[in-house]
């Protein structure tokens, strides 16, 4: 299911209902996904300060509450789906473009994406967890496909 039908599906559903019942400021944040594991949709609250994220597991809306993760405590930036001009499976081609080109060594085991607001843009932020405990971090614009940054780092120090 593609992310902008998944988040229609969600929020019509009765959980998000009573969620906004109680939140009526908190705003879209993030998709998250993963691979082999259920889409989360995050909304934040500004008057808690918290995440509500939401996943669909076929037979029930799920929702799950939890602290915004942030080191510096300001509101999350909005994001804005009309702005996005592809979906997740675009993002995940356009990434392994640049791990073949630029990483090929690499042997993908795990990817992860989160589409959010950043300071630098509205971007597809994913990481791919390598064969060899690396990460590689590619960040594409979601409004043009630019390739913002790519890097490689160690997963874990021995």
């Amino acid at each position: 299911m593609l992310f902008k039908e998944l988040i229609k599906k969600i929020e019509s559903s009765s959980e998000f209902k009573e969620f906004r019942k109680q939140e009526h400021e908190a705003y879209l944040v993030h998709v998250f996904q993963m691979t082999n594991a259920n889409t989360n949709i995050g909304y934040y609250s500004t008057d808690s300060q918290k995440v509500f994220t939401f996943e669909d597991r076929g037979s029930e809306i799920r929702m799950e509450e939890q602290p915004a993760f942030q080191e510096i405590q300001h509101d999350l930036k909005k994001l804005d789906l009309n702005k996005v001009a592809f979906d997740s499976d675009k993002a995940i081609e356009i990434a392994t473009g640049v791990q073949k080109e630029k990483y090929a060594r690499e042997i993908i085991n795990q990817n992860i994406l989160i589409l959010q607001h950043l300071d630098i843009g509205l971007v597809f932020n994913i990481t791919f967890i390598t064969a060899a405990f690396n990460t590689l971090n590619i960040k594409i614009n979601a409004e043009t496909g630019e390739v913002m940054e790519d890097s490689l780092a160690r997963l874990v120090g021995w």
